[in-house]
């Protein structure tokens, strides 16, 4: 028995529309390696450590951050949520791609990460997929847990 979601029909139409049956026909198609490379950074980034907790490199603002940390009011674990967040409708269109393919992003990013941070922290690591308020997926990590 096969089960169809509905991101996989969604997936489908627009395979479709670029004349392509799966994938790996597209890379085939519309291959860029420069592109290709900067989304091994969006699956499998690169993270630095700093004050205690990690941060992805490619973000990594030790300015704003130190402005982070002298707040209070908020711990450790939420600054790194708010400062690796990725908010998929914004990197992706402005908002314009469909909900279920940003979504099955989102899912597939945290994946990645779930498998790769824990072994370049050398900790655990609390990967979080969440909806913006306009219901665009948000993928973050933290690693530090409320010190």
């Amino acid at each position: 028995m096969t089960t169809t979601r509905l991101d996989d029909v969604v997936i489908s139409s627009l395979l479709e529309r670029t004349n392509t049956a799966d994938f790996f026909q597209l890379l085939y198609l519309e291959s860029d390696p420069l592109l290709a490379l900067a989304y091994t950074e969006l699956f499998l980034p690169e993270v630095t450590a700093y004050r205690g907790a990690y941060f992805r490199t490619a973000i990594l603002d030790a300015e704003t951050i130190d402005k982070w940390f002298e707040r209070s009011d908020i711990k450790i674990d939420q600054i790194e949520r708010v400062c690796n967040q990725i908010e998929l409708g914004y990197l992706f269109g402005g908002g314009q791609a469909p909900q279920q393919i940003t979504l099955r992003l989102a899912n597939e990013i945290a994946r990645g990460w779930r498998a790769w941070l824990p072994k370049l922290c050398a900790r655990d690591v609390d990967v979080i997929v969440s909806m913006d308020d306009a219901g665009s997926p948000i993928v973050t990590f933290c690693t530090a847990h409320e010190r």
